[in-house]
C-alpha cells in the first residue's frame, strides 16, 4: 500500500509541477560543481597540501592511475572514487578497501555489467541520478508536513551543501542517502518492516547506516499497532544486521573475525584520541580540546586549500550540530536523534585526526534533517536564506575545486 501512495504521491507532484524547484537546484548546482572540477583540474597549480603523488600514497592502485589522468573522468576520479573502483573491478583483494561498503560497488559493477559500459561512467551517472531520485524524495517527504515553500527551500539547501561533490562523483553518497529517505519515509508511515528493509540496505552501503536504528526503534514506539515490540525489534536489529552481515563477509575473507574493525578503524580512528578514564585528567583533555578547535576555527597555514578545509569544517561542526539539536523541536526525536549520531559519531572518532576532521564536511552531508530544520527556521527569512544558500554554494565550488586539486577531502 505505501509503494502505491508513493507512486500516487509523484505522479500527482510531477502533474502539478511542484518539482520544478528540485530540477532547477538539482541541475543548477551539478553544474556549478562540474565547471569548478574542470576550472581547478585545467587551469589550477596543486596548492602545497595538495596531497602526494597518488601512486606513491596508495601503490595498490596503480592500475587506475591512467583514469586518474583522464582529462574528461579525470576531475571526478579522486581518493574514495578510485577507491570504489577497485572494489568494483577487483574486489576486496586488501583489507584497505573495507572502508568502502558493498552495496555501492556490487550495483556499479551490475549495471556495468549488463551494459558493457565503463564502470567509471556508470558511477557518476548512477550517483547523480540518485540524488535527482532523493531529491524528489526529500521535497516529497517534507511537502507532506510543512507545504510547497519548506520543501522547496529543503531541496535548494541540501543542493547546494558544501559537500554536493560527493553526490556528483562515483561514489556512495547518493545511494545511502536515497535509502536512507526511503527508510525514514516508510517508517514514519507505521511501515516498519518496510523501512527496516531499506534500513538494512543502507547499512550495507555507509557505515553510518547503523544510525538508522535510532529512527526505526523510535518510530515504532510512538505509533500505537499491534506487534509494536516486534517492530521495535525488527528496527533495531534490521540496519546492524547490514553492518553485521558484510563483517562476517570480511572475517571470512581476510581470515579475521575483527577483519571489517581493523579496515575501518584504522583509517577513521585516530587511536590516540580517547576520554580520560581519571577524572583528574578531565581538565587537560578539555584545554587540549579548546586549544585544538581554536586552531581549526583560525588556522595559520601558507596553503590557502588547507586552511579554508580546516574552517570550513570547524565552523559546519557547531552550526550543524546546533540544528541537529533543534530538529528535536521542530522535527521529530526520531530526525534530531538521526542527525545528532550521525554528525556526532566520526566528529568524536576523528577529533584530532587532521586528514578526517578536514572531512567531516561529507559526514555532515549524510544529516538530511538539517536541511528541513535550516528551511523551517528561515521559513520567515528570505533575505537570509538567499544570502545562506549563496556563501553555502560558494563553498561547494571550492570544495569542488580542492578535491580536483588531491585534497583528502574524503577522510
Amino acid at each position: 500500500m505505501s509503494y502505491c501512495k508513493l507512486r500516487h504521491l509523484l505522479q500527482t507532484t510531477f502533474q502539478q509541477r511542484r518539482l520544478v524547484p528540485v530540477i532547477v537546484a538539482v541541475v543548477v548546482s551539478r553544474l556549478l560543481i562540474i565547471s569548478s572540477l574542470y576550472f581547478s583540474s585545467s587551469l589550477l597549480r596543486p596548492g602545497n597540501f595538495a596531497v602526494c603523488n597518488f601512486s606513491l600514497c596508495y601503490p595498490h592502485y596503480e592500475p587506475y592511475l591512467s583514469l586518474v589522468s583522464n582529462p574528461i573522468l579525470g576531475p571526478f576520479m579522486r581518493w574514495d572514487a578510485v577507491v570504489y573502483l577497485q572494489v568494483v573491478i577487483s574486489g576486496y583483494s586488501n583489507m584497505y578497501l573495507l572502508p568502502e561498503f558493498p552495496l555501492y560497488p556490487s550495483l556499479v559493477w551490475f549495471v556495468s555489467y549488463l551494459s558493457k559500459a565503463n564502470p567509471a561512467i556508470v558511477g557518476i551517472l548512477i550517483s547523480n541520478a540518485l540524488f535527482f531520485a532523493s531529491m524528489i524524495l526529500l521535497f516529497n517527504f517534507v511537502h507532506n508536513r510543512f507545504g510547497d515553500e519548506i520543501a522547496s527551500w529543503t531541496v535548494i539547501f541540501a543542493s547546494f551543501f558544501p559537500s554536493g561533490i560527493f553526490y556528483t562523483t562515483a561514489q556512495s553518497e547518493s545511494l545511502y542517502l536515497f535509502l536512507s529517505l526511503l527508510s525514514f519515509w516508510l517508517a514514519s508511515r507505521s511501515k516498519i518492516v518496510s523501512g527496516s528493509i531499506f534500513g538494512f540496505l543502507s547499512a550495507l552501503t555507509r557505515a553510518v547506516g547503523i544510525s538508522l536504528i535510532v529512527p526505526l526503534t523510535i518510530y515504532p514506539l510512538k505509533q500505537r499497532a499491534k506487534g509494536r515490540g516486534l517492530r521495535i525489534l525488527v528496527g533495531l536489529v534490521a540496519p546492524a544486521a547490514g553492518t553485521a552481515l558484510f563483517a562476517v563477509y570480511a572475517a571470512h575473507k581476510f581470515g579475521s573475525s575483527v577483519a571489517l574493525a581493523k579496515g575501518v578503524l584504522q583509517l577513521q580512528v585516530n587511536t590516540n584520541f580517547g576520554l580520560p578514564l581519571n577524572l583528574s585528567d578531565w581538565n587537560g583533555f578539555l584545554a587540549n580540546l579548546v586549544r585544538s578547535y581554536r586552531f581549526y576555527l583560525f588556522p595559520s597555514m601558507s596553503d590557502i586549500g588547507q586552511t579554508f578545509g580546516y574552517t570550513l569544517a570547524a565552523w559546519l561542526i557547531p552550526i550543524s550540530l546546533s540544528l541537529a539539536v533543534l530538529s528535536f523541536r521542530r522535527l521529530s526525536l526520531a530526525e534530531g536523534g538521526y542527525a545528532l549520531v550521525v554528525i556526532a559519531v566520526p566528529l568524536i572518532l576523528n577529533f584530532k585526526n587532521f586528514p578526517l576532521f578536514f572531512a567531516m564536511t561529507r559526514y555532515i552531508s549524510a544529516a538530511f534533517p538539517i536541511y528541513i530544520t535550516t528551511s523551517v527556521l528561515l521559513s520567515r527569512h528570505p533575505w537570509i536564506r538567499l544570502g545562506v544558500v549563496v556563501i553555502s554554494g560558494a563553498a561547494m565550488m571550492m570544495v569542488a575545486m580542492l578535491f580536483a586539486q588531491w585534497y583528502n577531502m574524503t577522510g
